[in-house]
């Protein structure tokens, strides 16, 4: 029986979800009859040898955005208890474990998209179904050391001012600053890519001043190496919980 490529992947168990099998797919790691394919879309039969070529280290490409942002700020999260916002399949949530996380409250306004490795973690606490705007500090898990932010679809000025009550004083959170989702229909080509250099630097100001202005420190920020939906170049943002 035919079937698409991801799913075959996730079928046949050598990925934990559709999610990773795209990943697997779209960095090249998967052959089918020993040539690499990138499209995830491709139908498969029973009958054709699919392989991976290289284990992926996280769950989710998210991973390697936050893996990048630990190592590019000099962040430790060893014995510290954080929180995932929009977590998907995990993959933030398992590149801090890997840190030394000793807890984290993955949260998802999505359903039954973390990896069942993940939910049968004990260090891991799963939210779906759930919006951090209706968060308290004394939900479970709270408040946080550290804060991972990856949200579409809304704007990160929806989030920030929720974010603070929810962190520990001086806490730290690194956000992902997707332009696509901050300058506006407008400022979108047909593909849905904000190509213009200057626009991208004008919201990545404007969330950092934002930031600053709802009592967090910026202490850096930089690319993410990893290219976010329809390839669009988003920003990592360093922050720190002030004192107000």
């Amino acid at each position: 029986m035919a079937m698409r490529l991801d799913t075959a992947l996730t079928e046949r168990g050598l990925c934990t979800s559709r999610n990773r099998a795209q990943t697997s797919i779209a960095e090249g790691h998967v052959t089918v009859n020993g040539i690499v394919c990138l499209k995830a879309s491709r139908q498969v039969s029973d009958t054709d040898e699919i392989q991976l070529t290289a284990s992926l280290p996280y769950v989710g490409r998210g991973g390697f955005k936050i893996a990048y942002a630990l190592s590019e700020f000099k962040i430790s999260l060893k014995g510290l208890h954080c929180l995932d916002i929009g977590a998907s399949t995990g993959g933030f949530t398992d590149c801090m474990l890997q840190n030394g996380a000793a807890s984290v409250l993955a949260v998802d306004v999505g359903h039954d998209q973390i990896v069942q490795t993940l939910r049968d973690d004990p260090r891991v606490t799963v939210m779906e179904g759930t919006d951090i705007r209706s968060l308290s500090p004394e939900t479970n898990g709270l408040p946080a050391d550290f804060a991972a932010c990856d949200v579409s679809f809304i704007s990160l000025t929806q989030i920030i001012p929720y974010l603070s009550p929810l962190l520990k004083p001086h806490a730290h959170a690194v956000l992902l600053v997707k332009p696509q989702f901050e300058a506006g229909k407008q400022a979108l080509n047909k593909h849905g890519i904000v190509k213009d250099e200057k626009t991208r630097q004008q919201v990545l100001r404007q969330i950092i001043d934002f930031s600053a202005s709802s009592g967090f420190v910026p202490l850096g920020n930089c690319e993410s190496p990893i290219k976010g939906g329809s390839g669009n170049t988003e920003y990592l943002l360093y922050l720190e919980k002030g004192l107000s």
